[in-house]
């Protein structure tokens, strides 16, 4: 392909990026100065645990969805960001959770994709995630998890902290369900992500990583440090800790 006609293709796609931080959150969001996109922050995080680097970002105040979890109120901007009339202007649509430092964009895939994720990397399937899903986070959710593993298991998984979005029809019909199910299941947005993309025949591009073993290597690896950061950078982002604990986060102890 060439060089030149694939940036100036990219040169015309306005893109964002779209955060959501919200309730006892604290976050470091870093500087997206590099990518010369727009930056949007949203969610009910308080002035004093939000730092923001960089000249990029712009705070949006305004509440478009409220849920008592605020875990829940932050998948309203990942999942549902067609719906919010500011970002109605951009042609490509980037999700990055607060702990990511991005890179690079991908924007190059969106000329023959719908979009762009990473494979999760330690799991590989929505029943692998359903299995592992037991934690406080998904402590209220457990019955509509147990719904779910009756459903497909689908057959690959995304890390889904960074989502590279064509607005397009396909997009916006896997978004419509990613969010219904979210809601209707468990806030675990990357169980009902790969159901949703096949749902809306979404034309994903799914950056591998390769399994390094079999058999019993493999499972001594899912348990070893390094398994835990095969996701943790990339070519286009590194992730970083969260700096609060979860029931922080939710107001608990």
């Amino acid at each position: 392909m060439d060089d030149n006609k694939t940036s100036n293709w990219n040169y015309k796609m306005k893109t964002c990026i779209v955060t959501a931080c919200t309730g006892n959150y604290k976050a470091h969001l870093k500087s997206i100065d590099h990518l010369n996109v727009d930056g949007f922050i949203f969610g009910d995080i308080s002035d004093e645990n939000l730092q923001i680097d960089g000249n990029r970002w712009k705070r949006i105040k305004e509440t478009y969805f409220w849920h008592n979890d605020p875990y829940v109120r932050a998948k309203y901007y990942k999942c549902f960001w067609h719906q919010i009339p500011i970002l109605n202007e951009y042609d490509a649509v980037v999700w990055a959770d607060g702990t990511i430092e991005i890179k690079s964009l991908p924007l190059n895939e969106l000329k023959d994709h719908d979009l762009v994720v990473y494979e999760h990397g330690v799991r590989f399937s929505t029943h692998a995630e359903i299995n592992v899903s037991t934690d406080v986070r998904f402590r209220d959710y457990q019955q509509g998890l147990k719904e779910q593993k009756q459903m497909k298991n689908v057959d690959w998984l995304a890390i889904c902290c960074f989502v590279v979005n064509k607005r397009c029809e396909s997009v916006i019909k896997m978004n419509n369900k990613w969010f219904a199910d979210n809601l209707l299941y468990s806030p675990n947005d990357q169980v009902s992500f790969p159901t949703a993309c096949e749902y809306a025949d979404v034309n994903v591009k799914l950056y591998k990583f390769t399994k390094p073993y079999n058999g019993k290597r493999y499972r001594k690896w899912l348990r070893s440090r390094r398994s835990r950061k095969s996701h943790m950078e990339t070519e286009h982002y590194i992730k970083h800790n969260h700096l609060v604990s979860y029931m922080e986060y939710v107001g608990g102890k």
